[in-house]
C-alpha cells in the first residue's frame, strides 16, 4: 500500500494549528465578524453584525468601496473606522449618488485578516439610495425654522417638525419642495391639561415629556483598584458629571478600545455612550447603544429605550 498521500496528508494538518480551534462542539475556528447586514435610512447607512465568536482579541475595521470588497481590491477601500469588539454598529454618510460595498475585517496586532464571506462580513449587494428619499433629507437638512431661542416652564414634550410642508408629485410622489414652516412658542401646560394628557398616554407611556436625568450605576461609584473600572470611575466623575457629552463619549470610545475589558464593562461603556448620545439628540445610536447594553444591564436600559420610544413618538 502507498503510504506517501496519507504522511503528507498529516504533515499538513500537523503544520497548520491555524487552520482549527478546539470547542466544545468540535473544531471551529471563524476570527472575522457575520452576519453583517446594511440598510439606507435617507443619506447614512447603518451596519451592523457579530463579533467573532473565537477571538476576544480582535478589533474591526469599517470598509467601503465602489466595487465589492475582496482579497483583490481590499487595500484600495477606504478605512471608515476601527471599532472595539462589542460595538457591533456603525452609522456612515456616504455619498448618496453612488452604490458602496462594505466589509468588517477583523484586525490583530495591528494587521487585517484578508477574510471576505458575502454574506458574512462582507456585502453580497451594493447599497443603493431612493433618489427620493436622498431629495427629502437634503432638503430637511437645509431647514432653517425659526425657533425661540429658550424655553420655559413645566413638563413639556417636543414634537416634531411643526409646520413643515412636504410637497409631492401627484404623479409619481416624488419631493418637490420642502415649505419651512415657523415652530409655535411654546407655553406651559395648564393643571387640568397636564391631567388630561396623563391620563389619554396612559400608565405605559408615562406622564407628560420632561427632561430626564443621567443614571449611573452603584458600580461606578464604589472604590476599585481595577485599572479598566477606575478609568470608568473617572470619566463619570468627570465629563459625565459635567454633562460635557461629546468629551464623554470621546473618553468612552479611547476605554472601549482597551484589551481587558469584559462583557459587563463593555456593556457599561454603552450604556453611558447611549446617554451621551441621547442627551446631544442623537436617539437612533442612542436606541442602539441601549439595546447592546440591555444583554447585561436589562432594567437599567429599558429605562432609556422606552423613554426613546416615548420621545419619538408623535403628538397629536
Amino acid at each position: 500500500m502507498n503510504m506517501r498521500p496519507l504522511r503528507i496528508l498529516f504533515l499538513l494538518l500537523a503544520c497548520s494549528p491555524g487552520l482549527f480551534a478546539q470547542t466544545g462542539r468540535g473544531n471551529i475556528y471563524a476570527p472575522f465578524a457575520s452576519r453583517l447586514a446594511a440598510s439606507a435610512n435617507g443619506n447614512e447607512v447603518v451596519l451592523s453584525w457579530q463579533d467573532s465568536p473565537s477571538d476576544d482579541n480582535l478589533v474591526y475595521a469599517i470598509l467601503r468601496h465602489d466595487e465589492e470588497i475582496s482579497s483583490a481590491n481590499f487595500t484600495a477601500a477606504d478605512r471608515l473606522a476601527l471599532v472595539a469588539p462589542g460595538v457591533r454598529v456603525y452609522t456612515d454618510r456616504p455619498d448618496t449618488e453612488r452604490e458602496w460595498w462594505y466589509a468588517v475585517v477583523s484586525v490583530r496586532e495591528g494587521r487585517e485578516i484578508e477574510v471576505f464571506i458575502p454574506w458574512r462580513n462582507s456585502l453580497g449587494a451594493p447599497v443603493s439610495f431612493r433618489e427620493d428619499d436622498a431629495e427629502l433629507f437634503a432638503a430637511v437638512d437645509s431647514l432653517t425654522v425659526d425657533e425661540p431661542a429658550a424655553y420655559a416652564g413645566e413638563p413639556m414634550r417636543h414634537a416634531p417638525l411643526p409646520g413643515l410642508r412636504i410637497e409631492t408629485s401627484p404623479i409619481d410622489g416624488s419631493v418637490l419642495d420642502v415649505i419651512d414652516g415657523v415652530l409655535p412658542e411654546r407655553q406651559n401646560l395648564e393643571p387640568e391639561v397636564s391631567s388630561a394628557l396623563a391620563g389619554i398616554l396612559g400608565p405605559t407611556m408615562g406622564t407628560p415629556w420632561y427632561e430626564p436625568e443621567p443614571i449611573v450605576l452603584d458600580i461606578e461609584t464604589a472604590p476599585t483598584a481595577d485599572r479598566i473600572q477606575s478609568a470608568l470611575n473617572s470619566i463619570i466623575a468627570g465629563p459625565f458629571a459635567g454633562r460635557d457629552w461629546f468629551a464623554a463619549e470621546s473618553s468612552l470610545f479611547d476605554l472601549s478600545a482597551r484589551n481587558g475589558l469584559d462583557s459587563a464593562a463593555r456593556a457599561r461603556v454603552q450604556f453611558y455612550l447611549g446617554q451621551c448620545y441621547y442627551f446631544t439628540g442623537r436617539y437612533r445610536r442612542a436606541f442602539l447603544a441601549f439595546l447592546t447594553a440591555s444583554d447585561t444591564y436589562y432594567p437599567e436600559a429599558r429605562v432609556w429605550i422606552v423613554r426613546i420610544y416615548s420621545d419619538l413618538l408623535p403628538v397629536g
